[in-house]
C-alpha cells in the first residue's frame, strides 16, 4: 500500500487507534522520519483519504520523477498480464508519454 500525498509517497506502516500511521518510503535509504496520520478507513483508489495528522518534516525534497515511475511499473506489469506483445512493446507502450525525469530512472 502506497499513499502519495503533497508529492511525497508513503507506505502503510501500521494500525493506530482509529486512525492507520504511514511512513516516508524514503525511511529505509535516506533515514528519513516523515510520518502521516490518516483515518482508519482506507479508501479505494481515486477516493478521497482524511489526513489527521502531519505530513511530519522529510529530510529531502519531494520526488515526483519516481512517483511516476511507480506508476510506469504498475501499467507494465497490467499490460503484460493481459497482452500477447512481445517485452519490448509493452514497455514501449507504458512509457508513451512519460516525463525525462522518470525516463532517467527507469533501468533499461
Amino acid at each position: 500500500k502506497v499513499l502519495v500525498y503533497q508529492g511525497y509517497s508513503y507506505r502503510f506502516h501500521k494500525d493506530g487507534s482509529a486512525k492507520k500511521i504511514w511512513v516516508c518510503t524514503e525511511e529505509r535509504h535516506r533515514a528519513c522520519r516523515g510520518r502521516l496520520h490518516t483515518g482508519a478507513h482506507l479508501p479505494e483508489v481515486g477516493e478521497i483519504m482524511e489526513v489527521i495528522k502531519g505530513p511530519d518534516s522529510h529530510n529531502h525534497t519531494p520526488d515526483p520523477a519516481s512517483i511516476e515511475k511507480r506508476q510506469v511499473v504498475k501499467k507494465v506489469i497490467a499490460l503484460a498480464a493481459a497482452s500477447t506483445e512481445t517485452t519490448a512493446s509493452v514497455v514501449a507502450t507504458a512509457l508513451e508519454g512519460t516525463s525525462v525525469a522518470c525516463l532517467g530512472k527507469v533501468k533499461a
